[in-house]
């Protein structure tokens, strides 16, 4: 009885803490844009200039890519007005220019933006306004359009929640189990054969469902950059576009690198469970290592003011079932194995 209720209250300590320092780092943490955003423009959006500007340049907050991004001028008719020498701009990544003819007329003029930010692939639309001599009409600019797209949200979402499940099984089994069991009558991994199947269920779920949402990933963007549809994209293989002229298309083959790689060590370990059920715990730990890079790979393809915070995210959510939560959320499962922290202690001894 003391033995539980001094875990209970270690425990409850440890959930203070990591609560006091959970409200630390956010109050501490920088508040950051969604996505990248316009830092200025020339001209300014909504300005009168007296006469026209021999081009149309616009900053961001963050690097973008030449390929897709774009940029175009319309005058108040709907014409195209610039000389087509727009894009970003090669000496500095997070410029857009558009060359403009020097005898535009007075009047009214839109500058349709699509930048794709090099960081996280997103791409935003928006409009600014300017007048050359005087403003007339009711133009107004379109704004921003960056709302989230269904697609990204629920493919990043579900590969976050893939890879924190991955990080939480091997790490429970690392940091908690393993120490805590360590029983030498179990060959495989040093746990009872309950524990470790489960365990083995999480881990088999995490990489299928790694995997299959990386696949999805891919093909989302491409639609999105190319703002085709699926079966395009498939037909004229855009995707490889994707995958060999962008850094998201960089970061998934590291990704998609890395997932194979734990797959197959895996596969592995399941298949030396019965003949070698030493060499699991070796390849588990290996696998474990191996979440650090897969974690890091989430800050690599978002945003850059809060990229940080997205491998920081991963690697607390990961070490929560592991360390923080670890004596409450693993209890029941010790108990259903027939085991508490006094019999665990109690098998070490006998054995």
């Amino acid at each position: 009885m003391m033995r539980l209720t001094h875990v209970f209250h270690w425990n409850s300590w440890r959930w203070l803490a990591l609560l006091l320092i959970g409200l630390v780092l956010a109050g501490a943490a920088p508040r950051t844009q969604a996505h990248g955003y316009i830092v200025r423009s020339i001209p300014e959006d909504r300005s009168v200039v007296g006469r026209a500007p021999n081009q149309v340049q616009v900053w961001f907050s963050e690097g973008l890519e030449p390929r897709f991004s774009t940029i175009a001028v319309y005058n108040q008719s709907g014409d195209r007005v610039d000389l087509g020498e727009s894009g970003v701009d090669p000496r500095n990544s997070t410029r857009l220019i558009a060359a403009l003819p020097g005898d535009l007329p007075q009047g009214a003029y839109l500058v349709r933006l699509r930048p794709v930010f090099t960081s996280d692939g997103h791409a935003v639309s928006d409009t600014l306004v300017f007048w050359v001599g005087e403003q007339v009409g009711n133009v107004e600019a379109g704004g921003a359009s960056g709302a989230a797209v269904t697609g990204e949200v629920l493919w990043r979402v579900a590969l976050n929640l893939a890879l924190i499940l991955l990080a939480g099984a091997y790490w429970t089994y690392a940091l908690v189990l393993r120490p805590a069991w360590q029983n030498p009558r179990y060959a495989l991994g040093n746990l009872p054969p309950r524990v470790m199947q489960r365990l083995s269920g999480l881990v088999w779920a995490g990489l299928g469902m790694a995997l299959s949402v990386n696949l999805v990933a891919l093909f989302q963007i491409s639609t999105r950059l190319f703002e085709a549809p699926l079966q395009t994209v498939l037909r004229d293989n855009l995707w490889e576009i994707v995958l060999q002229g962008t850094n998201f298309g960089d970061v998934w083959q590291v990704r998609m690198g890395l997932l194979v790689f734990m797959l197959l060590i895996q596969v592995v370990a399941a298949q030396q469970a019965r003949n070698r059920p030493g060499s699991t715990h070796v390849l588990w730990l290996v696998n474990g290592t191996l979440v650090l890079p897969l974690l890091a790979t989430q800050s690599l393809i978002s945003h850059a003011a809060g990229a940080p915070l997205w491998g920081v995210g991963g690697l607390a959510g990961g070490v929560w079932p592991s360390g923080g939560g670890g004596g409450l959320d693993w209890r029941g499962v010790g108990a259903g194995a027939g085991a508490t922290p006094g019999a665990c202690a109690a098998g070490r001894r006998r054995t």
